[in-house]
């Protein structure tokens, strides 16, 4: 094999690789997970009138389905692709997330679920960010879905969830590779959910 076989075949592994970690963390995918998690694992309950499967279904519904229907309209209509790699469409597919997580978090909060009302308010605020960042400036959204929902873990379970940043690092690797993001816009996103899920939290949770 030449030396320029192998260099071939090695960034056609990568790419393989970064498009495979892209699309098992999307931020809709985590949100999935996240809403499981939490439900069936919550350092604090779930509240008086609800089970993990209720719990759970509904954190998919609102912080993953909902969020995702535009998106998926919009590509198979052919206006975008999945990842809505042009900025300036990613406006009103971000405001329609949006009121899914608005949705989630009053839902989890009438219903007496406090810890999935903080999460759902902490993708709503995260979200309003990327969305205001989004109008000047391309973010990655798949390193802010990965860091943020981390963040929150660090938060309910202890320092010893940390190496779970490791994906985010990850992720921004995978996003640069795939000439998705620039390394600058792909940490701007791990660093605005970090924050803003932080904020929430100390906010919200340790009160």
């Amino acid at each position: 094999m030449s030396s320029e076989t192998a260099v071939k075949r090695s960034l056609s592994i990568e790419i393989r690789v970064a498009k495979t970690l892209s699309n098992v963390l999307t931020p809709f995918g985590v949100a999935a997970i996240m809403s499981i998690v939490l439900s069936w694992f919550s350092p604090i309950g779930i509240g008086p009138t609800m089970s993990p499967p209720s719990s759970a279904s509904i954190g998919i519904l609102t912080l993953c389905i909902f969020p995702f229907l535009p998106v998926i309209y919009s590509a198979k209509r052919g206006k975008t692709d999945l990842d809505v790699s042009e900025v300036e469409k990613r406006v009103p597919l971000y405001g329609l997330g949006l009121l899914g997580y608005a949705l989630g978090a009053m839902v989890f909060l009438v219903l007496g679920n406090w810890l999935m009302s903080v999460m759902a308010l902490a993708y709503l605020c995260v979200g309003m960010n990327m969305l205001l960042i989004t109008l000047a400036w391309k973010i990655s959204a798949h390193t802010a879905g990965v860091a943020g929902p981390t963040t929150a873990l660090v938060f309910l379970f202890g320092t010893w969830i940390l190496p779970l940043y490791l994906l985010s690092l990850w992720m921004i690797w995978a996003r640069v590779r795939l000439r998705a993001h620039t390394l600058s816009q792909a940490v701007a996103g791990m660093l605005v959910a970090i924050l803003v899920t932080s904020l929430v939290f100390m906010a919200f949770y340790l009160r």
